[in-house]
């Protein structure tokens, strides 16, 4: 018998707890959700004490407690599998352009061990804010290191929604030859509104 009683978790650990609480006065016998990361230790902790699972679809692993599972991929693994797969379409120099945040320093630490894994050379990671009116500089650095560098390129943007529809045409802009260089995406563009973007 299939049960459902969607609750809406909130953004904090406090609303979570208490929509994971609703739930298993409900009657749950398990617990899909919450999304967020900083969400998961509200509702883990209301779950656990009722000893029903919980599975979170959270990115970040460290969330994964006693109780608590994971239902999704890990930054690592995604950009692993982005980079050997560009390694093995013949991409020997690899670009990152991440965000200036807590997911943006993960994706960094696993992109530079999957390209040295798969034997490439970084020409740079950039950081930029998540404010597509501050991306000017930053994408003029990464574009001058991406052209300095002869032969085709990897570009990973782990972005999504208007930073992403910005960053693009950006590069265009400062003369990145997209026709040359390949531009790799995570999960994240698996938005509808992306493909709208023509570059």
């Amino acid at each position: 018998m299939l049960f459902r009683s969607p609750k809406d978790a909130g953004s904090t650990p406090q609303s979570a707890e208490e929509a994971t609480k609703l739930a298993l006065k409900d009657g749950a016998d398990i617990v899909l959700g919450p999304l967020l990361a900083q969400t998961v230790p509200g509702a883990a902790s209301a779950a656990r004490s009722k000893n029903v699972p919980l599975i979170a679809f959270t990115n970040d692993r460290t969330m994964a407690q006693q109780g608590a599972y994971l239902l999704s991929f890990t930054p690592a693994q995604e950009v692993d599998r982005i980079v050997s797969f560009a390694a093995k379409k013949g991409y020997k120099n690899f670009a990152l352009l991440a965000p200036d945040t807590e997911l943006g320093t993960r994706m960094d630490a696993a992109f530079r061990a999957a390209v040295a894994r798969n034997g490439g050379s970084i020409t740079i990671v950039q950081k930029y804010p998540r404010d597509p009116s501050a991306l000017q500089a930053p994408i003029a650095t990464a574009a001058a290191a991406i052209r300095r560098v002869p032969g085709k390129q990897a570009i990973l943007i782990p972005e999504r929604g208007n930073v992403l529809r910005a960053i693009a045409p950006a590069l265009v802009i400062n003369k990145v030859n997209l026709a040359q260089n390949k531009l790799l995406g995570t999960s994240a563009w698996g938005e509808e509104d992306v493909s709208r973007e023509p570059a």
